[in-house]
């Protein structure tokens, strides 16, 4: 099992070409199955309502952003709150946030702290570097791509973690039969997601590695910076 950051608003999109901003040749997963994933033991999180740049905007990253100009905070609140708010209606519980193309700036992680208890970077649009504060608001990933990241070499990852006793966070992005070997696409192999799967599942059976989703892995502390209660607490600092 692992973590899936859904998009509410593409939620049901079964069909093609839609009008999901992430992707509109692609079909989207419906709320049936959403449900069943997370009573099948994942973790659901956030990835927005309609996955829009947080930060940006198409006049400063038109590769990525629909939105013509950037978000204000009545919007950026509403994409956060309003996506837990519909999974909450569902019978899904989000405690954990992805922003869309790794776009966020600190005002991005002020509002995301309101709703959630942690943000998953990706790929680090921002530009902040991974030292404090910023290395206690998000989670370090590994962004998994086709002919980037071999087997053997997230394998060796795996193996580097268990040495280290450290933590590994793989993010997946398109998961395909036949996966684009272009890095901007951001498209991994269904074959080797499963000898990965398996290689993971050995290391676990042999009580090596403990395999968790983000909302197990997250230590609850005051000095946790995106703990939604300290957060409240300190909302006046």
């Amino acid at each position: 099992t692992g973590t899936d950051n859904a998009i509410s608003g593409c939620i049901g999109m079964t069909t093609v070409p839609n009008t999901c901003n992430a992707n509109q040749s692609t079909p989207y997963m419906t709320w049936a199955q959403l449900q069943a994933l997370q009573a099948a033991g994942w973790e659901i999180g956030s990835h927005t309502v309609d996955h829009v740049c947080l930060a940006s905007s198409a006049l400063t990253d038109p590769a990525d952003c629909a939105n013509p100009a950037p978000l204000t905070t009545a919007q950026l609140d509403a994409e956060l709150a309003n996506s837990q708010s519909a999974m909450a209606a569902n019978g899904i519980v989000t405690t954990d946030f992805a922003p869309p193309y790794g776009d966020y700036n600190n005002n991005v992680i002020a509002q995301i702290a309101k709703y959630y208890a942690s943000m998953r970077q990706f790929k680090n649009a921002a530009n902040n570097a991974n030292v404090y504060p910023y290395s206690d608001y998000y989670l370090q990933d590994t962004t998994v791509l086709e002919t980037t990241n071999t087997v053997a070499s997230i394998e060796t990852q795996i193996n580097n973690a268990i040495t280290n006793n450290q933590w590994l966070v793989l993010t997946l992005h398109d998961i395909e039969t036949t996966p684009s070997k272009t890095p901007d696409n951001y498209q991994y192999g269904t074959a080797e997601l499963a000898q990965i799967a398996a290689y993971v599942q050995a290391k676990q059976a042999a009580g090596l590695i403990q395999s968790v989703h983000v909302n197990q892995g997250l230590v609850t502390s005051p000095t946790n910076l995106l703990d939604r209660k300290s957060t409240r607490l300190n909302s006046s600092h």
